[in-house]
């Protein structure tokens, strides 16, 4: 009886672990996911002459926390480049080679893309946080 038991014990334990591994790989997938939409948004939305700004305003609002949209608002009025592209200035080329992939710390991401010029790549750290029921950017690791 305590040979069953055990198997018991020991089955649950693998489908306990096997469902929070694939749970935590669908988690990544859905914040890869997320930011590559945000990205593909923001720099086409910013690349267009003139820039709307409400239409700017929207991507921000659906894509950030309700804190650190407050906190970006202050932010973006100290910094003299784009904090979400690492630049002044927009160009859509850099969709084409935009990656993004996991950090070594759960939620933060490498978003990196190919800026035009001598072998220079952007790379930028987006931390992705869980609001409600959605994945969003909390924040941006600078070092």
């Amino acid at each position: 009886m305590r040979h069953y038991i055990s198997a018991v014990f020991l089955f649950v334990g693998i489908m306990v672990s096997g469902s929070a591994s694939a749970q935590k790989a669908s988690d990544q997938k859905a914040k890869t996911d997320m930011l590559k939409a945000f990205y593909t948004e923001y720099i086409t939305a910013n690349a267009k002459e003139p820039v709307d700004a409400k239409q700017v305003q929207a991507i921000l609002k659906k894509y950030l926390t309700t804190k650190f949209l407050k906190e970006y608002a202050t932010l973006s009025g100290e910094l003299d480049y784009d904090l979400f592209v690492s630049a002044q200035e927009f160009d859509i080329e850099w969709l084409k080679t935009l990656t993004i992939e996991p950090a070594a710390t759960f939620n933060i991401f490498r978003v990196t893309y190919d800026m035009g010029f001598e072998d220079d790549k952007a790379l930028i750290r987006p931390i992705v946080a869980k609001e409600g029921k959605t994945f969003k950017i909390d924040g941006v690791k600078t070092d």
